[in-house]
């Protein structure tokens, strides 16, 4: 069966699109995963309790949701295990309600609208309340709530550019944000790498993958002092990184099974391949067998 909207005027076409998003409400139970990035108000159509209760995976626009029916979703699902958020451009007491509903929420990803970002408080502060259970989160906002430490999340992405002020304002909730038991770290955008290590360095050493890309190289040398001395467990590294400073790193990070060096600094700073290649053999850990250059 082939739906052709395009010969509809708009009223028409919402109404026929309605009554087929019904129509699947209605018939079907224990949906696991949904992508709501329209308008429909899916949890208030007849048999969204029992089609939605069971949702483990929820992605979700709220600047097409209505917020009656985002309110209404939070009622429902409870057991989400993974929760993404598109265009997130307030502080919605609906999305502060539904993470707040849920009882084992493990991964959550929040992607803000670069246009309008603002003061995400309450967000954070939701997303604090379950500390025990988020494992992985992932941002591309930065938020000056000092809540949002998560003590037993394990994966951290951060990405995107930003102001002066807001990074000036995440050095500040730097100063009090703490993830003890971080093992993953992926930054992509504009924060200073001497922020970096200050989150770095309060973790407990157990950081076995980090990705940096993008990233102010200001101040490159506290970071990787702060990976060399507090990432003895790492793996896999890709960095902007003077191929000077391995022996540090290769002296430390006894782990190390994959490293990936930027271009940026081989020709300026190493008079020939055959230093890089010394150090690699005169440092490298057995484990060391994937070199990227």
């Amino acid at each position: 069966m082939v739906l052709d909207f395009n010969n509809y005027d708009n009223k028409k076409k919402n109404l026929l699109e309605q009554e087929i998003y019904k129509l699947f409400v209605s018939q079907c139970n224990n949906v696991k995963e949904l992508n709501w990035t329209n308008s429909q108000p899916l949890s208030l159509f007849p048999g969204a309790s029992t089609c939605f209760s069971q949702l483990h995976s929820l992605f979700i626009d709220p600047n097409s949701v209505n917020s009656n029916a985002l309110y209404q979703i939070s009622k429902i699902c409870r057991y989400l295990n993974t929760l993404i958020i598109y265009n997130c451009s307030q502080d919605l007491p609906e999305l502060v309600s539904l993470i707040d509903s849920q009882r084992n929420l493990k991964n959550v990803k929040i992607y803000s609208d670069n246009d309008l970002r603002r003061n995400y408080k309450k967000l954070s502060e939701a997303l604090a309340r379950k500390s025990n259970t988020i494992k992985h989160l992932h941002l591309n906002l930065l938020t000056e709530s000092p809540s949002l430490s998560l003590d037993n999340l394990t994966v951290l992405s951060i990405s995107g550019w930003y102001t002066d002020d807001e990074i000036r304002g995440f050095q500040h909730y730097l100063s009090v944000l703490k993830f003890p038991d971080l093992q993953s770290l992926y930054v992509t955008g504009s924060i200073y790498t001497y922020d970096l290590a200050t989150l770095i360095r309060k973790t407990n050493g157990n950081i076995s993958r980090a990705f940096f890309n993008g990233i102010n190289k200001e101040d490159i040398v506290i970071l990787i002092h702060a990976i060399a001395n507090n990432c003895r467990k790492i793996e896999i590294l890709h960095m902007n990184l003077n191929p000077r400073h391995l022996i540090l790193l290769l002296s430390n990070c006894k782990n190390l099974v994959e490293i990936n060096l930027s271009h940026d600094y081989t020709d300026d700073d190493l008079s020939s391949g055959d230093d890089l290649l010394n150090i690699l053999a005169d440092y490298s850990p057995k484990s060391l067998t994937n070199i990227t250059i």
